[in-house]
């Protein structure tokens, strides 16, 4: 038996327990019924599914009982919680120093980049979106590319090259150690937002795969942040609309890219047009009862902004980078470096400006509720298996191809 699918199913189990906690807790006994059955229906066929001797396995009582007692602990984790989250970590004299460092950061951009696009920026490489203009936030709100202008993936990976290079004289233990230790720092100097703590574990993940040997299996190591996150604060998967997105999007990315690339070889490959088009419908397919239920909005524009948007991202970021960093160092050399990127960040704000300015850009939507999303959940799960199967009669091998591929499951989100 495979363990670390078995454990994929046992943290289902736990995560599945704090959504019913918090489900009692508000006295919504229906959503607590519909959870178990649609969550516990999932999970057994995805049990099914994964194969490996797992499906002989889940037959015997003593899986039923490690997932009853899964669910156990994610309730009573949730139900005496104490809320405290990571005020521990954020009230520590580190992460102050930290953000004295993000401060510092942030003065130096002010000196590179002026207006939306110096807030543009430090919100792409340090998160910070206080300084871009409202009239901005609500083109990118209307384009529905908000998630751009937050630290994810793409910057963890950043730091991943960064620190692999500057430590590449230490032996690899504790190259792997220093690594994970300059992800941390990170962490502290940007927040502890939830996209970046969720894209942070994975990073860890990974560099802890590359030292043991092992292969990167991306499904797993989400659902091991989500695992790590809830266990020390439950609240993530409830109440944080970003730790959701960012969640359900790059679960999106690791299930349905192969899915869909078949869908849209008629794109040429050429400037990663086509991948830029997979992995934008790919993370849109499972965030969408999100946004409609809590923001009430649907997007029109979001799959053009997203395909136009998204190819100058990682060369803002790889530019801007270098141009914080160097600036200190060689100040002609960082406003090089900065000029070229603030032309990239003007492109992206015309971008967005005029598509949020076309009357059709976004829609209202009211009436998408939560058994709304329950129905698309279950539809969406029934295609994802009618895929798996067709991969199976035609020979192929979906463990690896659709939950093991890492090449770009945490690109952007």
């Amino acid at each position: 038996m495979d363990k670390s699918k078995y454990f994929l199913i046992i943290i289902c189990g736990f995560l599945l327990g704090i959504i019913s906690a918090h489900y009692f807790l508000e006295k919504e006994f229906l959503k607590i019924f519909l959870s178990l059955v649609a969550g516990f229906y999932c999970l057994r066929k995805l049990a099914t599914r994964l194969g490996g001797g797992l499906a002989e396995f889940f037959d015997y009582s003593n899986f039923y009982f490690s997932l009853f007692l899964a669910f156990i602990c994610g309730f009573l984790r949730f139900y005496f919680s104490d809320g405290q989250g990571f005020t521990a970590i954020s009230d520590s004299a580190f992460f102050r120093f930290a953000q004295g460092i993000r401060g510092y950061f942030e003065g130096i951009v002010g000196r590179i980049f002026v207006g939306d696009a110096g807030g543009l920026v430090s919100g792409i490489l340090l998160g910070g979106q206080d300084s871009i203009s409202p009239a901005l936030q609500e083109d990118f709100n209307t384009v529905g590319l908000t998630h751009i202008v937050a630290v994810s993936g793409y910057n963890i990976s950043l730091i991943i090259a960064i620190a692999n290079s500057m430590f590449a004289f230490l032996p690899r233990r504790s190259r792997v150690a220093a690594v994970i230790f300059s992800i941390f720092c990170f962490v502290c100097v940007v927040g502890f937002t939830a996209s970046v703590v969720r894209a942070a574990i994975m990073g860890g993940v990974a560099s802890l795969a590359v030292f043991f040997g092992r292969k990167y299996f991306a499904l797993m190591a989400l659902f091991l942040s989500a695992f790590v996150m809830n266990l020390f604060d439950p609240s993530f998967i409830i109440d944080d609309v970003g730790f959701q997105m960012s969640l359900l999007a790059t679960m999106g990315i690791i299930l349905f890219s192969e899915i869909l690339e078949k869908y849209f070889r008629f794109i040429p490959k050429k400037f990663c047009l086509r991948e830029s088009l997979v992995m934008t419908f790919a993370a849109q397919i499972l965030v969408l009862p999100i946004i409609l239920v809590d923001f009430e909005r649907l997007s029109v524009i979001s799959p053009v902004g997203n395909f136009l948007v998204l190819p100058f991202i990682p060369w803002i970021m790889l530019l801007g980078f270098i141009a914080i960093c160097l600036y200190p160092l060689f100040a002609f050399g960082g406003l090089i470096f900065g000029f070229v990127s603030n032309i990239l960040l003007q492109i992206v704000i015309f971008l967005v400006h005029g598509m949020a300015s076309l009357p059709f850009a976004a829609l209202d939507i009211s009436w998408f509720d939560w058994y709304f999303s329950l129905g698309y959940y279950l539809v969406v799960f029934w295609f994802l298996l009618k895929n798996w199967k067709r991969e199976e009669v035609a020979g192929g091998d979906f463990h690896e191809g659709e939950l093991a591929d890492g090449r770009s499951a945490d690109n952007g989100h």
